[in-house]
C-alpha cells in the first residue's frame, strides 16, 4: 500500500508486511514522487539525521537492517498501536520529504508461558467460586493475532466438575466450581495451554495442586528429648552437608504429612548460631565452626508445624561439644621492671641485664596457658629450643618448681645460669622458647626472647709496656714530639674504653708535658744540658678514676756536638738500568 501527498512538505507513506525480504526494501525517491516535475530530477537528497534503519545514496533509499521484524522494532509500543518507521529527507530547496514505513503484523509469534510449572496449595475448606491467580501467557503479535483463549489440555470430566479457567482484565485465574475433599483426592495435575487468534498453541503450563487438609492433629515427636555429642572439629572432619541428628515428627492428619521444622533459639543471633535444620527432613547440620572453649553445650528447641502453621509441637535439643586438642599453648613472659628496656615490641621480649648480675638471679617469670580442657591436656612443658650464639652457653635457665601449677597453666622462673662477662663474648643472645602440650597430637608454640648483656666499666687500663725509653738531642725545640706511651682498656663498651693520660705530680711537668687523649710526650721547656729524665705516667679510666695503670718513662738528652758523624752502613749497593735520562736518583746514603 502506498500513499503520497506533496505540497511544501512531501509525505510518502508505505505499508510493508513484516518479514518482507530486505532485498525488496529499496526505493528510488524519484519513483515515489509520482507527481514530480522535472525539477526533482536535479535535486540532491540527504537525511536530516543519521538513521539506524535506513541509508540514502543519491536518490536510492535502502532499509539497512538484516530483517524486518515488527516485534523487535516496536517492542516498546502497545499491541494496539501502529508500528512504523519515519525519517525526514532534506533537499537543497525548501522541500522536505517525510518518509513513513508502516510495518504490518504477521502471526509469527506463538503464545508462551514464561513459567512452565506452578505449585498451588488449596485448602479443602475453600468455598465454591474461590479464585487463585495463575501466570499469563505472552504473545507479542498485534491484537489481531494475539491470545484468543486458554483451555485445559487434560480436560477430563473430573477436572470439568471442579475447576474452571477464567480470564478477567488480562489476568488468568483458576476458579473452584466444586469444593475439594482431601480424603477423596489430595492432588491434581492441570495442564493449561493458550491459543492465539491464528490458531497457534503455546507451551504447557503445568499446575500442581495440593489439597490441604483441615488441621485436626498436632505433630508429635518420636522422642521426648533429643541428645547427642559431637567433637568441636566436626566441620574439619566432615562436610557441612553431613547431619548430626534427625528430628522426626509425625502428623496423623490425612494430608501428605509434610512437616516443617524450625529451630527456636533465643540465646544468640542466627548469624552466629552454629546449627541449622532442614525444614523438610529435620536433619540438623553444623554451619559454623564449633569451639569447646567458648561454648561446651548447646540447648535449644525445635518446632514442628504443618504447612499451614496452624498447629505445632516443640521438643528440646541438647548437643554436647567434645573437646579436642586444637589450641596451642600460649607463652606469657613477665620481666621484672629493673630488667625491662625503655622500648619493646609485640613480637619479641627483650631483657637488659648487667654483666655482673649474680648467677641464679630471678629476672622474670613465664606463664604457659592452654585453654583446652584437662581431659585433653594433662601437662604442659617449656624448653629452650635454641640459644644463639652457639659459641657460649645460654645465660638463662628455666625453673618450674612452683606450687601453683595446674593442668591448664604452668609457671616458670627465669634465672641467670652463670657469671656473665661482656669481654668474653656475652653480648646479645637470641633465645627461642617452645611450649608444648601433651594432647594427641601434641601442639606447640614458640616465642623469641632477646637478652642484652650490658657491659660494666670493670676493666683496668693496661700500658703496653711497663718501661719506656726515648733518646733525643738536648737542643730539641719546645713542642718537639718525644714519643708516645699507650694503654688499652678491655671493656666491651667503647664508652668505657676511654683513657686519660697524666704525669705523676712533680715529675718534671715544667719540662715535659703529655697529651691526655693520646699519650704523646712533648718538650715543654728547652734544656741546654745533657741530662736524663725519669717520669711516671698514669693511664686513668675516664669514667672511673679508681681504675688506672702506671708506667716508667726514661728520657735521655744527649749533646749532638760531641757525636761523630757516621754512616749507617759500611757498604751501599745500588742497581740501575742503562739508557736512563740524567740526572736521576739511584739511591740514598
Amino acid at each position: 500500500m502506498f500513499a503520497y501527498d506533496c505540497q511544501d512538505i512531501c509525505n510518502i507513506t508505505l505499508s510493508i508486511t513484516e518479514n518482507t525480504l530486505v532485498e525488496k526494501l529499496t526505493w528510488n525517491l524519484l519513483d515515489l514522487l509520482s507527481n514530480r516535475t522535472s525539477l526533482y530530477e536535479y535535486l540532491q537528497f540527504s537525511l536530516s539525521k543519521p538513521s539506524n534503519e535506513f541509508e540514502l545514496n543519491s536518490t536510492i533509499l535502502k532499509y539497512r537492517l538484516l530483517e524486518l521484524d515488527r516485534e523487535k522494532i516496536c517492542q516498546n509500543i502497545s499491541i494496539n498501536d501502529e508500528c512504523s518507521l519515519q525519517l525526514e529527507i532534506f533537499t537543497q530547496t525548501s522541500i522536505i520529504i517525510i518518509f513513513k514505513m508502516i510495518i504490518i503484523d504477521e502471526n509469527d509469534w506463538k503464545p508462551f508461558f514464561s513459567q512452565e510449572y506452578i505449585h498451588l496449595n488449596i485448602q479443602e475448606n475453600r468455598a465454591i467460586n474461590y479464585r487463585i491467580q495463575l501466570p499469563i501467557a505472552y504473545d507479542y503479535d498485534s491484537i489481531k493475532y494475539n491470545i484468543d483463549h486458554y483451555e485445559f489440555l487434560n480436560n477430563t470430566d473430573e477436572i470439568e466438575r471442579i475447576f474452571q479457567i477464567e480470564e478477567f482484565h488480562g489476568e488468568l485465574r483458576l476458579k473452584l466450581i466444586k469444593k475439594l475433599d482431601c480424603e477423596s483426592k489430595n492432588n491434581y495435575q492441570l495442564y493449561i495451554i493458550a491459543i492465539d487468534k491464528g490458531g497457534f498453541k503455546s507451551n504447557i503450563l503445568h499446575v500442581n495442586i495440593t489439597v490441604g487438609d483441615l488441621n485436626e492433629y498436632q505433630p508429635r515427636f518420636t522422642q521426648r528429648i533429643y541428645h547427642t555429642s559431637i567433637p568441636e572439629n566436626f566441620l574439619t572432619k566432615n562436610s557441612s552437608s553431613s547431619p548430626i541428628l534427625q528430628i522426626i515428627a509425625i502428623d496423623d492428619d490425612c494430608y501428605d504429612k509434610t512437616i516443617l521444622y524450625t529451630i527456636l533459639n533465643n540465646d544468640m543471633p542466627n548469624d552466629i548460631f552454629p546449627f541449622e535444620i532442614d525444614k523438610y527432613t529435620g536433619y540438623i547440620r553444623v554451619k559454623h565452626q564449633l569451639d569447646y572453649e567458648t561454648i561446651s553445650t548447646y540447648r535449644f528447641r525445635v518446632k514442628a508445624s504443618n504447612l499451614d502453621h496452624i498447629t505445632s509441637s516443640i521438643v528440646p535439643i541438647v548437643i554436647d561439644i567434645l573437646d579436642i586438642n586444637d589450641n596451642q599453648p600460649s607463652i606469657q613472659i613477665n620481666i621484672l621492671n629493673e630488667y625491662k628496656p625503655m622500648e619493646n615490641n609485640d613480637e619479641d621480649v627483650i631483657i637488659n641485664i648487667n654483666e655482673h648480675i649474680h648467677p641464679g638471679q630471678v629476672i622474670g617469670t613465664i606463664l604457659i596457658r592452654d585453654i583446652d580442657s584437662a581431659m585433653i591436656n594433662y601437662r604442659l612443658s617449656l624448653k629452650i629450643l635454641s640459644c644463639f650464639p652457639l659459641t657460649v652457653s645460654c645465660p638463662i635457665d628455666l625453673d618450674s618448681e612452683i606450687e601453683n601449677n595446674t593442668f591448664s597453666s604452668t609457671t616458670y622462673i627465669i634465672r641467670t645460669s652463670r657469671q656473665l662477662n661482656s669481654e668474653q663474648g656475652d653480648e646479645t643472645f637470641i633465645i627461642i622458647l617452645e611450649a608444648s602440650d601433651y594432647g594427641n597430637p601434641s601442639l606447640s608454640s614458640q616465642r623469641r626472647l632477646i637478652v642484652h648483656v650490658n657491659d660494666e666499666n670493670d676493666c683496668v687500663p693496661k700500658f703496653t709496656q711497663s718501661n719506656y725509653q726515648f733518646r733525643l738531642s738536648h737542643l730539641s725545640p719546645v713542642d718537639f714530639l718525644i714519643g708516645q706511651v699507650h694503654a688499652n682498656d678491655d671493656d666491651h663498651s667503647p664508652n668505657y674504653r676511654l683513657i686519660q693520660y697524666k704525669l705523676l705530680e712533680d715529675n718534671n711537668q715544667d719540662t715535659i708535658r703529655i697529651d691526655e687523649n693520646n699519650g704523646y710526650l712533648f718538650i715543654a721547656k728547652q734544656s741546654l744540658l745533657e741530662t736524663t729524665f725519669n717520669l711516671t705516667v698514669l693511664a686513668i679510666d675516664r669514667h672511673n678514676h679508681s681504675l688506672y695503670d702506671q708506667a716508667n718513662v726514661q728520657i735521655i738528652l744527649f749533646d749532638t756536638t760531641k757525636c761523630t758523624v757516621m754512616f749507617r752502613q759500611t757498604i751501599y749497593i745500588f742497581n740501575t738500568t742503562e739508557h736512563q735520562i740524567t740526572p736521576y736518583e739511584i739511591g740514598m746514603i
